[in-house]
């Protein structure tokens, strides 16, 4: 633990596992040590260290839990390159056809305009909506912030997660491959929690949060 504190260079982790080090001199079990810093350390690690303690076989369970976190961390890296195609396509068509609205749109209107013709109701729609960005575009980028704010503090509660989640898992294609996602972490961790002596009634618990 001193030489792995003195080999850190993230500073808020070497005062982490300095802390680790005095509480394990002082006596403490390993898992304890660590369940004082749950930032850090969280409950699937813990428990793992303590049966590995309890069991005489902590080298394997530190072992599986390196594993464990390098094909975690693999999964959600994963996910992220999977997810920028479709989120920066999304953005810039949503840039894009603001762009048109607020610049382009209105070259046409004036042509419209001095045709004197009467226009179809698609065109309608679309030259009032260009009226619509170009009267309130600078209300429309402070609003947009506003939203995307309310919306991650109404995600970051119990009941905006699950009503969010719950329709993320009904859009075609994308709740199909969460929800594979969700199982594959699920039987990850509760196969390395069982694998490593945690009670399985615990490892539930511990793999559901």
């Amino acid at each position: 633990l001193e030489a792995l504190s003195q080999q850190q260079e993230n500073k808020v982790f070497q005062q982490v596992l300095q802390a680790v080090r005095t509480d394990v001199e002082g006596g403490s079990t390993l898992a304890f040590a660590l369940a004082q810093h749950p930032k850090v350390f969280n409950e699937l690690y813990t428990n793992m260290v303590a049966a590995g303690e309890a069991g005489g076989i902590l080298d394997t369970i530190l072992q599986r839990l390196s594993s464990y976190i390098e094909k975690s961390v693999k999964l959600k890296r994963a996910v992220q390159s999977a997810m920028v195609y479709p989120i920066a396509v999304m953005t810039i068509a949503v840039g894009v056809i603001i762009l048109i609205l607020w610049k382009v749109v209105p070259i046409f209107v004036n042509l419209f305009a001095s045709l004197d013709a009467g226009l179809p109701l698609p065109t309608r729609i679309v030259i009032a909506m260009s009226n619509f960005v170009g009267r309130y575009i600078i209300f429309m980028i402070p609003l947009f912030v506003a939203a995307g704010y309310a919306f991650k503090r109404y995600y970051a509660t119990a009941n905006g997660r699950m009503v969010v989640d719950g329709i993320m898992l009904k859009v075609p294609v994308l709740g199909s491959v969460l929800r594979k996602i969700a199982v594959a972490r699920f039987s990850r961790t509760l196969s390395t929690l069982i694998t490593s002596g945690v009670p399985i009634l615990e490892a539930l618990t511990i793999t559901a949060k």
